[in-house]
């Protein structure tokens, strides 16, 4: 399973409500395994992507997890290329009921995406 703080959940919740309708991607910085900080990219393209890791490590950041910002739940997670990172797991926010916003957790495996169980903390 995987925890998410409170303070993260609040910004990916953010970002999915202020996002302008395209595709958002981005990656989740961790300080000692705790997620503190997400970053989203416009276009995750792999110029942008290694800017973004630069960031990170001046930061003093490690990569805990990429994620998606996604309309609707039901279809498959998916990843651009430039963040494929199969040794991370893999948030998609999104809605399975209009209006209601919920994250759901991956991982990266030989046959494709498993689910992760998600633990969010109490409201």
């Amino acid at each position: 399973h995987m925890d998410l703080p409170r303070d993260m959940t609040n910004q990916l919740f953010h970002l999915a409500q202020t996002r302008t309708g395209t595709p958002t991607y981005g990656l989740i910085g961790a300080v000692s395994g705790t997620p503190r900080a997400c970053f989203p990219l416009n276009k995750a393209t792999e110029c942008e992507a290694a800017e973004l890791m630069a960031q990170f490590q001046a930061e003093g950041l490690a990569p805990f997890a990429t994620f998606a910002l996604a309309e609707d739940l039901s279809s498959p997670p998916q990843r651009p290329q430039s963040l494929a990172l199969p040794s991370l797991p893999h948030l998609v926010v999104g809605s399975r009921i209009k209006g209601v916003l919920e994250i759901d957790a991956y991982l990266e495996g030989p046959l494709g995406w498993s689910t992760v169980e998600l633990r969010l903390p109490e409201v």
